[in-house]
Formats: C-alpha cells, sequence, structure tokens
C-alpha cells in the first residue's frame, strides 16, 4: 500500500551528495506495519528487521539502526501522519474495518 503513496515531499529533501540511504517507501512500509502490530519502539523495529521475515521482506533484506528509524520518524511527522490518514482511509475504502491487524477483512 505505502508503494502507491506519493512521497515526493520526503524525497525532495534527499541530496543526491554523501552517504546512500533508504527509499522513504522502505521506512515508511515497516513504520505503518510496526504500529499496526504493536511494535512501535525504533529499536524493536530495527531487531524486528533482523529477526521477523515480514519486517525484513518489507525492508527488501536491508536493516536499518534504530537511529536511522528515529530520525526518519522525527524528520517527517507531518508527513507520515498524512500517509498514516491517507492508508487508513484507503483501507477502509477496500472493507478493512479493524485498525489493528490491517490483513484481517470483515
Amino acid at each position: 500500500m505505502v508503494f502507491s503513496l506519493d512521497t515526493e515531499a520526503i524525497e525532495a529533501k534527499y541530496s543526491f551528495v554523501g552517504q546512500r540511504t533508504y527509499h522513504p517507501k522502505l521506512l515508511l512500509s515497516v513504520l505503518f506495519y510496526g504500529y499496526a502490530t504493536g511494535v512501535r519502539s525504533s529499536r524493536k523495529i530495527e531487531v524486528r528487521c533482523l529477526s521477523d521475515h515480514i519486517f525484513h521482506y518489507l525492508m527488501q533484506c536491508y536493516t536499518p539502526d534504530h537511529r536511522t528509524i528515529s530520525d526518519f520518524r522525527k524528520n517527517n511527522l507531518r508527513a507520515i501522519e498524512k500517509y498514516f490518514v491517507d492508508i487508513v482511509r484507503i483501507f477502509s475504502k477496500l472493507g478493512y474495518t479493524r485498525v489493528g491487524k490491517i490483513y484481517s477483512v470483515s
């Protein structure tokens, strides 16, 4: 679902100079999946990216550290809030009624 969002607002902040970064859609994916499954801590998300196959899949085998996740969340809070609302609206239109486990359809 995250890959259908327009993340141009976040991507525009990235620079082509310096160290390579994680694509914002990858970080948004693990953040939103973490929120949906009750994993909100950056440190716990970091551990899950190493040990949980779904987090590992969402990050496409990359393993960001907790600081990267935390900084991404802190630096893009307004955009993340908007994307979260957009995703909830999309799921609502698709008939998903529960907020918790977003893969269960009523």
